[in-house]
Order: structure tokens, then sequence, then C-alpha cells
């Protein structure tokens, strides 16, 4: 009776809380990396700041934790690896349940890439093959699933299926590609299709987790397919406007055969200007939407600054991004909003990703696990503190989140949290 007691209060919580703010998940508030948090400390010691916990039990998984209240909710590979999974523990590291909830990745880096998206007291996840999923947040029952991708016809890129879903207004936005499709809209609470946009040229998907913006008073959604930056009526999916961000000798090799073009991070909008960034050296782009929002323009292009899939920050009017020069290396950088020029491109540890909160960023390289406490400066690079992870396997790819004064890192199968409040 307790349990059964705990549990309809957990959801009413989580309901009454999720339905009185957007959607929580990928990077933050509005999907940009930034953390509206304070009273954070501004240095560390030589150890990094205080561990507070560390699990080892969360399976395969490159996506970030989602954390609400005193839930944190991630994905991973099932225990077999046959599948994947959403892993719920409480804020103190302790696992409640797992739900596994569709097929996974089976080529390469099959890890699961969803970071869940919390709505009115439900989960939306979309599995590396394009198994669509909501789940309850409390009970971790599935409400509803669709083999999406399936159904869809979708036409995935070289690794699959990355997408963490955005929803909004009951909507979970899914981008399969294909030649039935390219963007489809489900309706959150019973999954049924809402609106699909037309097939765009036989598309692949793009790994880009799209976002919501709001143009000259028009709502918009905004994401990348294959070849194409791309922005939707977020009421029927009609295409407002679409355009390729890279030339043609990016996208094609002299051969003909496609290079490893590869759209990774969530567009930032501001001003009415949209600015893009992928890694292999295919740099950064600037393009302004018309106040009509029925066509886009390139402004600018910058080739130093390359964000593989560790995100961009936009602090007064300067793009601040690690940068691609191959698998292996990368720098750190920084670029004028307005004019596209870079400001510094500077070598630390290797490249990685970024978050920003309370005035500073948190910077995790993602080879040997450095986390760096970095001053934004416009003219240099300035680390103040920072220390070498321990715990976790694999590759360090999870983009680091913080919650009431708490850094959460996920790496593979391991999950640390650390005191970062004063």
């Amino acid at each position: 009776m307790k349990r059964i007691f705990f549990v309809i209060i957990s959801l009413l919580l989580l309901q009454l809380a999720s339905a009185q703010n957007p959607a929580i998940g990928w990077r933050g508030e509005e999907r940009q990396g930034i953390y509206n948090e304070s009273g954070l400390l501004k240095e560390w010691g030589a150890e990094g700041p205080k561990l507070l916990w560390a699990v080892e039990n969360c399976g395969k998984g490159y996506s970030s934790p989602t954390i609400y209240g005193d839930r944190i909710y991630l994905t991973s590979l099932t225990e077999d690896e046959q599948g994947e999974q959403v892993v719920a523990f409480t804020i103190e590291g302790k696992k409640l349940w797992e739900r596994a909830y569709g097929r996974m990745w089976g080529k390469s880096f099959p890890d699961a890439r969803t970071t869940p998206t919390l709505y009115k007291g439900r989960l939306y996840v979309i599995s590396g093959v394009g198994d669509v999923a909501c789940i309850d947040a409390a009970t971790g029952e599935i409400v509803w699933q669709r083999e999406a991708g399936v159904e869809y016809g979708s036409n995935l890129a070289l690794y699959g299926e990355s997408e963490s879903p955005l929803v909004f207004d009951d909507k979970v936005i899914y981008t399969p590609g294909g030649e039935k499709t390219t963007i489809v809209a489900l309706n959150a609470l019973t999954g049924a299709e809402v609106w699909k946009t037309e097939a765009i040229h036989n598309q692949e998907n793009s790994y880009v987790n799209p976002v919501l913006i709001t143009h000259n008073g028009k709502r918009q959604i905004v994401t990348c397919t294959g070849d194409y930056l791309i922005s939707l009526d977020p009421q029927s999916g009609k295409v407002l406007w679409k355009i390729m961000p890279l030339p043609q000798e990016k996208r094609y090799y002299p051969d003909g055969k496609r290079a490893d073009t590869a759209f990774t991070n969530t567009p930032i909008y501001h001003n009415g200007k949209i600015y893009l960034t992928s890694g292999h050296g295919q740099g950064s782009q600037m393009f302004e939407i018309n106040p009509e929002s029925s066509d886009v323009k390139l402004l600018w292009r910058n080739d130093d600054q390359s964000s593989q899939m560790g995100g961009a920050i936009l602090i007064d009017n300067v793009v601040y991004a690690p940068s691609w020069i191959n698998n292996s290396k990368g720098n750190w950088t920084a670029v004028d909003w307005n004019t596209g020029e870079t400001l510094y491109n500077t070598e630390w540890r290797n490249k990685g990703s970024m978050i920003y909160a309370d005035g500073m960023f948190y910077c995790y390289e993602d080879r040997q696990g450095w986390v760096a406490l970095v001053k934004p400066n416009p003219q240099k690079w300035e680390v103040v503190s920072e220390f070498r992870l321990k715990g976790g396997d694999g590759y360090h790819w999870a983009h680091p989140v913080i919650h009431k004064g708490i850094l959460y890192i996920r790496h593979g199968n391991g999950l640390l949290a650390f005191e970062i409040r004063c």
C-alpha cells in the first residue's frame, strides 16, 4: 500500500511540475547548453570539486541524464546488449527501475544516444533505429511505442538515429528521412500521427536535436537533414524554408561519393539569425531569416570553428565551441557572432563538449576525460581549474548536466555527481 501511495504521489507531482514547465531534457533550457543556476564555485581544487557519489551500473550509452526533482533518467543498452532502455535513479544515485523501449543500432558506435525528454510526467525516447516510445516517468511503464523508423521507411545515416525528441504542444518530433516523409509529429499522449512533411529528396536523417524558435512572432521548428538546414511550421509540418549549409565540395568528393558530412549540433537562434556548426572540418555558418520566415540567406562561414558533437554556446555576441581537427584532436574556439571572425583558436587537451552556468563554462574533453572550469573571455581561452574524471568507461561523449548545484557527468556505464555549490 505504501508503494502504491508513493507511486501515485510521485506521478501527480511529475504531472503538475511538467505541466507548468516546458519539456526538460537535452542541454538545458531551450536546448542551448545554458543552465539557469547560481551560487556556483568559481574555482576548484587540484582534485576537482567534491565527488558526492558515483554509480557503475547505468549500462552502455553516450546520452546525458535528464534530471527533475528527485529523479534522474538516462538511456543505455540493455544488460544483454540487444536493445535500449531507460534507467531511473534517485537523486542520490540509487537505481529505481529500468525499462526496455526499442531496438538498438547494431553498427558503428551502437551505445544509446537519445537523451530522454520529460513532458507532463512522461519520458520520450527514440532508439538507434527509430523506435519511438513514451514511458511513465513515475512507474517506468510503457504508455505507447511505435517502430516508427520501419513504418516511415527511414533513411538512416552512417551512425543510425541519435535524435533526442523535441516535445511541445502535445507533439513529439521525429526525423526518419526517406522517401515517404522527412519529419513527422506524433501525438504525445497516444503516439498517433499528427502531421508529416513532404519527402525532401529521400534525405538521410541527421544527428541534430531540433529546436523550437520564435522569429517575428512566428514559431517554427529548426533542424537538419542529411543535406539541409530546414524550418517547419509546428502546427502543420509545412516546410517554411530550407537551405544547403555546405557547398558541393564539402558534401561530395570529386568522384561523386558522398563525403562524411555530419550535422550533429542543435542550431542556435538569436536576433533573426541561425548559427550552425558541424565537425569533420565542415566549419560553422551563419544564416539570416527574412521577416516573413519564408526564406533564409548565408551571411558568413568560418572554417576554424567546427564542433564535432560537443555543442556551442552564445554569450554576449560571441560563440564559443570545441573544434574538430581530426578524429583524435581538436581545439577550443571563439567566433564573433556578427562577423564570423575567429577571436581565438587554442589547444587544450582535446576536443569535447561544453555547457554554461553562472558565468562559467564546464568543458569535458572526450578522450581522457579532463573536465575544466573556464572563464568566458573573447580574447583568450582561460582555464581556471581542471581535473581528470575517474570512473565509467569508453569515450567521454555525454554532455555534462547541472541541476541544483550538482554537476552530473555520464561516462559510459558510469554516472558521477559533483558538488559545485559555494
